[in-house]
């Protein structure tokens, strides 16, 4: 997203993609101006659970088993969001997955010194 709301924000949330619609509630936990965010879903009914599940699996030949992360990690102050898209964007024409590890070592490497 261009556009992303500070950290904390609560919002009442409708997803659709691929046929599939959710809506619940979430509050968005990291912001990354011109890049998106990343959301905690506080509140979604059992259908709109399934929902979710099912549009992710549309998403991927198969279901990615996604460790939960153990430890904190902070990343650096984005002073160039386009550089940052442009190194995803070349990791993700070679490989199909990042880790939590790997987008850090991304962005890092992508940002003026």
């Amino acid at each position: 997203m261009m556009t992303t709301f500070p950290v904390d924000t609560k919002m009442e949330l409708q997803l659709g993609m691929n046929g599939f619609l959710v809506n619940g509630t979430a509050i968005v936990r990291a912001t990354y101006p011109f890049l998106g965010m990343g959301i905690e879903f506080t509140s979604l009914s059992e259908n709109a659970r399934e929902q979710l599940d099912a549009m992710i699996a549309s998403l991927t030949a198969r279901r990615l088993s996604v460790p939960v992360a153990t430890k904190k990690m902070t990343l650096p102050r984005i002073s160039e969001p386009m550089a940052v898209v442009k190194a995803l964007e070349q990791h993700f024409n070679t490989e199909p997955s990042l880790s939590a590890e790997e987008f850090v070592r991304i962005i890092t490497a992508s940002q003026p010194q």
